[in-house]
């Protein structure tokens, strides 16, 4: 995603929003389009039906945009966003998370929080579906193990995210089927049902499949403290030079190991955890506003600023002068 020019906040957009079509079932799909001069379109449809939200919305702005975003009613849902043509980016900065979705990958969400801002490109269609939290616990059985843990971390109302993930064609198929039913009546809103039900399941296979993964291939007690260990290592000297063979040396450990047990207990590569913890950290001296991007850039070990500016635009959807400014 190139650097957005555009900063606005939904409420400007929404301000602009009129009905073009108003549903006159809940499994009918109601139009809402904005049409502002300095901003360009946004085309927004809409269902609600037995506690979920289905949402298709199109963008056609002027050039990449940045939304913030105030929504109270965020930690209602579970979320799931799969951007059909164009890329997505959001910062939920209470949660901790980044993400950049691009076309055939997607994630689901449950965070805390009502502050964040999206990242369009100037032409997105994008598939946002909100599971409420009541509807979606009903679908979860508790004598399965896998299954009972994720009712309990919505019932204690921990962050439940996937990650950007691949789209599998059965998810895909389903969202452009509901997206472009053309049933009427009851047999409309029977397929509507039962595609709601199939996307759930998919979402839930997802879910189990890398819980079952991550139990599956968990390490020795010793291998994941020595992980723990190389993690608080890099949590106070990321903004160093490292290689996979200087930190193996450190630790006395050959470099497959390292770089496989570090994916297997958190999940992402070591280069990968070193490189959000570089740019969350140079998000916030940015977003202080009292340092020169050259010097957050050397801060967090780039020596081309030009670099550090198309990696920080790659994780953010902004670049780090705009940031600033």
């Amino acid at each position: 995603m190139t650097t957005p020019t555009l900063e606005i906040e939904y409420r400007e957009l929404a301000s602009e929003l009129r009905n073009v079509t108003v549903s006159e079932s809940p499994y009918e799909f109601s139009d809402r389009k904005a049409h502002n001069t300095d901003i360009g379109s946004f085309h927004e449809r809409s269902i609600v039906c037995e506690g979920v939200r289905i949402n298709e919305i199109t963008t056609n702005f002027r050039t990449n945009c940045r939304i913030e975003v105030n929504d109270a009613f965020l930690a209602d849902s579970l979320h799931l966003c799969l951007p059909l043509s164009g890329s997505v980016g959001g910062v939920f900065e209470e949660a901790g998370i980044s993400a950049l979705l691009k076309p055939k990958t997607h994630h689901y969400m449950f965070i805390q929080g009502d502050e964040y801002e999206l990242m369009f490109d100037k032409e997105v269609n994008l598939a946002h579906i909100e599971f409420g939290l009541s509807y979606f616990d009903s679908l979860l059985c508790p004598s399965e193990r896998w299954s009972a843990e994720l009712k309990e971390r919505l019932f204690r109302q921990e962050i439940v995210y996937s990650g950007g993930s691949i789209t599998c064609k059965n998810t895909n198929d389903v969202i452009h089927a509901i997206l472009n039913c053309q049933l009427t009546g009851n047999l409309r809103k029977l397929f509507i049902e039962a595609k709601v039900i199939e996307l759930i399941t998919l979402q839930l296979q997802h879910y189990r499949s890398l819980t079952e993964g991550q139990t599956r291939h968990a390490l020795r007690k010793s291998d994941q403290q020595l992980m723990q260990e190389v993690k608080r290592f890099l949590l106070a000297h990321f903004c160093e030079d490292h290689s996979l063979k200087s930190i193996a040396l450190h630790f006395g450990i050959n470099e497959f190991k390292l770089k496989r047990n570090f994916k297997l207990e958190f999940g992402q590569t070591i280069f990968d955890f070193i490189f959000d913890l570089k740019m969350d950290h140079a998000y916030q001296l940015l977003k202080a506003g009292d340092r020169l991007v050259n010097e957050v850039s050397r801060e967090v070990g780039y020596k081309n600023p030009n670099h550090f500016a198309t990696a920080f635009a790659k994780r953010f959807g902004v670049s780090p002068s705009k940031l600033r400014a």
